[in-house]
């Protein structure tokens, strides 16, 4: 998208890893002018600007497969929203959509990352966004202020992961309720009680995905109602907009129906959308079919848009005798504006739009609306809504077409354009939407920030979320503290493969759980939590093979000393019967704290974080295995904390270092005495306790 100004010079990079916006210096000194990466210029060098209102300028970021460039609801938000950053914002906006090829490009202060994805099918517009590891850099190089994912599968996952891991808000913009193609489906082919089970499925889905987002945006009241009864918490409603500046009234223009072939007599009925199922383009084709077949009045229709069903509009434009005209793609609004203007009625079949920005567009310039009543969409219809079919059918949608037709064009036109034009204009929904955006930074940043320090024995301690660049310095730890509070190399010199299986799910795949202690402005201990123990495991054996390779390889190769030797071989014998009992299906976590920071209040306030964290989430329970020796004391520091110690193993793999019996045992914590699972854990807890 070209810059405002018109004169923004552009650099792009062939691969993600070469250039970023946070490492990227103006050319020429223009802050329009942008350049590649230079090697050694400090992330978001120049990012920490005022806006124009006395704000800190934000980095706001977007997220998203359902992207394409040849057209849709959702490019032209995005399309919008990054005019608004240009025109009235001092902010930045970042970019991650899938691609024919891996790019980076930036104009001024709009940075696009493209990631290499194949197309969902040979003739669809879209793609999948199969690399997820692209996905996470970018958004590391980025480092944004806030993060909006507009996908509800794979692409939503990464992203809430690793917004979490960045320690900033993450929302979640609800585009298209998905749910209702695979009921669809489902009812064709499975019958009503398959239909159910796969609309408790959806509802599982959404719940889940959805709540873990800081907020989740609707386009629409009803589609906010549907989401709160699903169970999602935090859902608000946000408008999207048209260009009142492009999208105005006007008189029609007689030489656009001439060059499209429509007689100056016929009735110009317009469809400009997604050639799908999912648009109900079936029943318009078939509408239409009706009415020439029917009607005294001569129906032409054009249709501007691609997708599965060009053939049966190809098709019907033959059985009608060329009276359909099919337009691929129009990229230009005043193009589009004029389009508007010459069509009689616009018509528009899907019964299951979130919002609808066409229609919108198509009443801002004057152009009557005609549907199906039932969906997100009859909130956006400000004229002629009492005229619409009440049921998906294409002799009662042919009905509805001459019931607006007989209506007058210019009084419903005019009376929608205006409410339209003032209330749906960009600017004014972005400026809300921003707002939004705004505070949920600033809670995020206060939350952050150094406020809740507090001294203990002169020292400053603070507890906050794990970043990306605390990576080594987590590794470290563990591996300064892996033996019994000491350095683990006396007991395994392999410090990379104990680090990665002991650290490396936490801060790769939920970092979200992970918090670090800073002593004095310096990481000196972690907590390393777990929500999703089933995640955890699939990942591990999934790892296993490559750690069990390497260990082999280097322990029949010599490469380990005896004492690495001995651990090895405890891992392979002893390691699972000396382990205690966990409970299923509960969130766990583990701490470390350097010696020199080792402080009650600071394990403390690590423990808290978590727990705090948790039930945020709505978890009930949670538990942490420990090392404990014989004389009970750290027992004692986790029952002051509220935690249950249980069944107390004794392990063997320390005891050619340290003198004394050393011990496993499992902390348990009760959150709530409501949960489903109540009972069962306090089943477990009578048969574990030592």
């Amino acid at each position: 998208m070209a810059s405002s100004s018109g004169h923004s010079a552009r650099k792009r990079c062939s691969s993600i890893s070469a250039c970023s916006p946070s490492s990227s210096r103006s050319v020429s000194g223009s802050p329009q002018a942008s350049g590649c990466a230079v090697a050694g210029v400090p992330p978001r060098s120049r990012f920490r600007s005022r806006s124009r209102l006395g704000r800190r300028a934000m980095i706001v970021c977007d997220v998203t497969q359902f992207y394409s460039p040849f057209g849709g609801g959702v490019r032209r938000y995005l399309t919008e929203k990054r005019r608004f950053v240009e025109r009235w914002t001092d902010d930045e906006h970042v970019l991650i959509v899938p691609g024919a090829r891996t790019d980076y490009v930036r104009e001024g202060r709009l940075h696009t990352y493209t990631i290499k994805s194949p197309p969902v099918s040979s003739t669809s517009r879209y793609r999948v966004l199969l690399n997820q590891g692209a996905v996470r850099d970018a958004l590391r190089r980025a480092r944004p202020d806030i993060v909006e994912s507009g996908d509800p599968y794979q692409v939503a996952w990464t992203t809430i992961r690793e917004a979490r891991g960045l320690g900033v808000p993450v929302v979640g913009f609800y585009h298209s309720h998905f749910p209702e193609a695979y009921l669809r489906t489902a009812a064709k082919f499975g019958g009503p009680l398959f239909r159910d089970a796969i609309l408790a499925l959806a509802r599982r889905y959404v719940r889940k995905l959805y709540n873990e987002f800081d907020v989740t945006f609707v386009c629409a009241q009803k589609l906010q109602t549907v989401l709160r009864d699903w169970g999602v918490e935090t859902v608000r409603p946000i408008k999207l907009g048209i260009d009142a500046e492009a999208f105005r009234p006007g008189p029609p223009d007689p030489a656009l129906r001439a060059r499209l072939g429509i007689p100056e007599t016929a009735v110009l009925l317009l469809y400009v959308g997604r050639l799908a199922g999912e648009k109900n383009i079936q029943t318009l084709l078939a509408a239409f079919e009706r009415l020439r077949r029917h009607s005294a009045h001569d129906y032409r229709l054009v249709c501007v848009g691609q997708g599965p069903w060009r053939e049966q509009l190809l098709d019907l434009r033959e059985r009608t005798g060329g009276c359909v005209t099919w337009i691929p793609h129009i990229s230009d609004s005043a193009e589009l504006a004029r389009l508007y203007r010459a069509a009689d009625l616009a018509v528009h079949p899907s019964v299951n739009e979130t919002f609808g920005l066409v229609p919108l567009e198509e009443q801002a310039c004057g152009l009557p609306v005609c549907g199906i009543r039932g969906s997100c969409l009859d909130e956006n219809i400000l004229a002629g809504l009492e005229c619409w079919a009440d049921t998906n059918r294409p002799a009662h949608l042919a009905a509805a077409i001459e019931r607006m037709r007989r209506r007058n064009r210019a009084d419903l036109g005019g009376l929608a354009s205006a409410i339209v034009r003032q209330r749906y204009a960009w600017p004014v929904v972005l400026n809300h939407l921003w707002e939004e955006y705004r505070s949920l930074a600033n809670h995020s940043a206060r939350k952050a920030s150094p406020e809740g320090a507090r001294i203990e024995g002169g020292r400053e301690i603070r507890i906050r979320s794990y970043q990306p660049r605390d990576r080594a310095a987590v590794r470290r730890i563990c591996c300064e503290t892996g033996f019994l509070g000491s350095p683990i190399d006396t007991v395994f010199e392999d410090r990379e493969l104990f680090a990665d299986y002991l650290t490396g799910y936490y801060s790769d795949y939920e970092p979200e759980s992970l918090f670090v202690l800073e002593c004095d402005g310096q990481v000196a201990g972690y907590l390393c939590g777990c929500r999703h123990s089933r995640r955890r495991e699939a990942r591990l054996l999934w790892n296993l093979p490559r750690m069990v390779a390497r260990i082999a390889w280097r322990y029949f190769s010599g490469r380990y000393n005896a004492s690495s030797r001995r651990y090895v071989r405890w891992l392979a014998t002893r390691a699972l019967k000396e382990t205690p009992p966990r409970p299923p299906r509960t969130p766990h976590f583990h701490v470390n704290v350097l010696p020199a920071a080792r402080s009650m209040a600071g394990t403390k306030a690590l423990i808290d974080a978590f727990l705090a964290y948790l039930r945020v989430h709505g978890e009930t329970a949670v538990y942490g295995q420990m090392v404990v020796y014989e004389d009970r004391r750290t027992d004692a520091l986790f029952s002051r904390f509220g935690f249950v110690v249980l069944n107390r193993r004794e392990i063997t793999k320390y005891q050619r270092h340290f003198p004394g019996r050393v011990f496993l045992c499992t902390a348990w914590k009760d959150l709530s005495q409501q949960s489903r699972l109540h009972g069962a854990r306090i089943r477990f807890l009578s048969t574990s306790e030592a």
